[in-house]
């Protein structure tokens, strides 16, 4: 039910319901308004990177709660995708499709991955750094692209969203 309307009842759980739009509002200016504004609902860009994928998704497939929950879905599959592969790498498949099954039934990833909100890209760009990390550290070289892709990685992390910058 990714086009669901907040519950009347929204209560404790109401920043999952009411944070998405706020953060997404001004990509949605750019998409109906043409131009990069904020306004007075809105008065900041809350994440270039976030505020930039949700402006072009808005922009191929129109302005709405199942758009703006979409792109959060398709990283957050991604993300599953990386973990498997991060964990494939050091315990084997076993361990790889454990870790996957895992991550599909943790009930913080299911609720910010159809939210809408920040973190799915946090995520994603944290393991995407990590895993091009561990690409990058199995070249007994040490050289190639991966510590390019890793360093891409954890910058593109911290401007989804600062608190990244810990990880």
């Amino acid at each position: 039910h990714l086009n669901a309307d907040a519950p009347r009842n929204a209560s404790d759980s109401s920043g999952l319901y009411f944070d998405p739009p706020s953060k997404c509002h001004n990509a949605r200016n750019i998409t109906l308004f043409g131009q990069w504004v904020t306004d007075e609902w809105t008065p900041f860009l809350h994440s270039p990177v976030y505020t930039l994928a949700q402006a072009i998704n808005f922009h191929w497939f129109g302005v709405g709660f199942f758009q703006m929950r979409m792109l959060s879905v398709l990283v957050s599959v991604l993300a599953l995708a990386l973990v498997f592969l991060i964990v494939r790498r050091q315990g084997g498949f076993a361990a790889g499709v454990m870790a996957l099954l895992l991550g599909m039934t943790c009930y913080p990833l299911i609720y910010n991955s159809r939210s809408g909100l920040l973190e799915p890209f946090e995520i994603f760009f944290i393991l995407l750094s990590a895993w091009s990390l561990s690409k990058g550290y199995a070249n007994e070289a040490r050289t190639g692209p991966w510590f390019f892709v890793a360093g891409l990685a954890a910058s593109l992390a911290f401007l989804s969203k600062p608190f990244a910058g810990l990880f």
